[in-house]
C-alpha cells in the first residue's frame, strides 16, 4: 500500500469561530454545509470535492470526549482501482495486529480510491 495523496481533513471545532477563520481570514471558499440530527458541518474546497471540513464539537472543553474539539479524521487516497482498496484493507488489518498502526487517540484514518467520483 502506498499513500498517493491527502484526500481531506475533518476537524471538530467551535463551528462559528472556525468558519470565520478559514473562510474570512484564510479566504477558503465554502462549498457545502450539512446540518442533520445534531451534526453540523461546513466544507471548504481548494479544487477537490472538499479539502477541509469542520464539524461542531459538542463540548470543546471536554478533552477525550467523543465529540470534543480536535481531529475527527484524515482521509488518504491510496490508488484508483478497487483492488487498491482491497489490498489496503488487508495491509491495514495486518498492521493493526502489530505496533505499526497503533493510534493512541483512536482517530479515524479512512483510505479511498480515486475514480470519477471519490469513494470512501
Amino acid at each position: 500500500m502506498q499513500v498517493q495523496s491527502l484526500g481531506h481533513v475533518v476537524l471538530k471545532v467551535d463551528l462559528e469561530k472556525s468558519e470565520a477563520f478559514y473562510s474570512g481570514v484564510l479566504g477558503m471558499p465554502v462549498c457545502a454545509r450539512f446540518n442533520d440530527q445534531g451534526m453540523n458541518m461546513v466544507f471548504f474546497s481548494l479544487g477537490n470535492h472538499h479539502d477541509l471540513a469542520i464539524a461542531k464539537a459538542q463540548d470543546a472543553k471536554a478533552p477525550g470526549a467523543e465529540n470534543a474539539a480536535g481531529l475527527h479524521h484524515v482521509a488518504f487516497c491510496i490508488g484508483t482501482r478497487i483492488d487498491d482498496l482491497i489490498e489496503a484493507k488487508a495491509h491495514l488489518e495486518g498492521a493493526r495486529r502489530g505496533d505499526i498502526a497503533h493510534r493512541s487517540r483512536g482517530d479515524q484514518i479512512p483510505v479511498f480510491r480515486r475514480s470519477g467520483r471519490q469513494q470512501y
